[in-house]
């Protein structure tokens, strides 16, 4: 893949195969969502792609020869809950925590996710995502810190 920046544009040329299309895609996707600007878009790819060139993994038909929208209606996902925290906080889209005039530094990756934070010890706090314990902050310091990893193997001993 081959990008090339000009000022604030991008420009994305693809090559077909090995995932390239999704990725490029994604970026200019994210480049859109994030505001920046505007991203071209090589419409005549993507129509080559999935109406002209065949593809191997499809018995050498074209994707839109294959595809049907699922009779399915897409709900999303419902919300998460953390029923034993004492409360949910979305995270800042700067990734920060904020509990009231407090602002705890958590991670962009988190930017708009509800989290649950539960108050452990005094002014100690627990921060969870969905089933998984991330760290302890307090608020004297507010730095949080990060457990071991809590999407690792989990190796039970011997």
């Amino acid at each position: 893949m081959l990008i090339i920046r000009i000022r604030r544009d991008i420009i994305v040329k693809l090559h077909t195969g090995q995932g390239k299309t999704l990725i490029g895609l994604l970026m200019l996707q994210a480049r859109l969502n994030a505001g920046k600007g505007p991203a071209l878009c090589f419409d005549d790819f993507i129509e080559v792609f999935n109406n002209e060139r065949p593809h191997e993994a499809l018995d050498m038909k074209c994707p839109a020869e294959v595809y049907q929208l699922s009779t399915r209606p897409y709900k999303g996902l419902p919300d998460i809950d953390y029923p034993f925290h004492d409360k949910i906080i979305v995270v800042a889209n700067c990734g920060r925590i904020c509990l009231g005039h407090n602002k705890i530094n958590f991670s962009t990756v988190f930017a708009g996710q509800a989290v649950g934070i539960k108050e452990v010890h005094d002014g100690i706090w627990l921060v969870s995502f969905m089933d998984y314990d991330l760290g302890y902050f307090d608020l004297e310091t507010r730095v949080l810190e990060p457990l071991e990893n809590p999407f690792g193997p989990k190796v039970l001993p011997m």
